[in-house]
């Protein structure tokens, strides 16, 4: 998945192995005031993209199972 930050003039590209889902949320200004790292005043700045696997494509685990995810950024020159 690329992002294209034209005001930055970069391409943010997400790289994801063993997930099948892109999820993409902000907490708004609410909940990014309750986050010690954000602040209230940052919210729309700000923008979480995290790989997983959801909805129909969740992978049930049984006690003791594990499911590895892998996930790399890179930023780069928009083109």
């Amino acid at each position: 998945m690329v992002l294209e930050d034209f005001v930055l003039n970069r391409a943010i590209t997400v790289e994801r192995d063993h997930a099948s889902s892109v999820i993409i949320w902000n907490p708004g200004q609410q909940g990014a005031g309750n986050m010690a790292d954000l602040g209230a005043e940052s919210w729309n700045k700000f923008l979480c993209v995290e790989m997983g696997n959801a909805g129909s494509r969740c992978i049930p685990l049984a006690s003791g199972q594990s499911h590895t995810l892998c996930q790399k950024i890179t930023v780069g020159p928009l083109e």
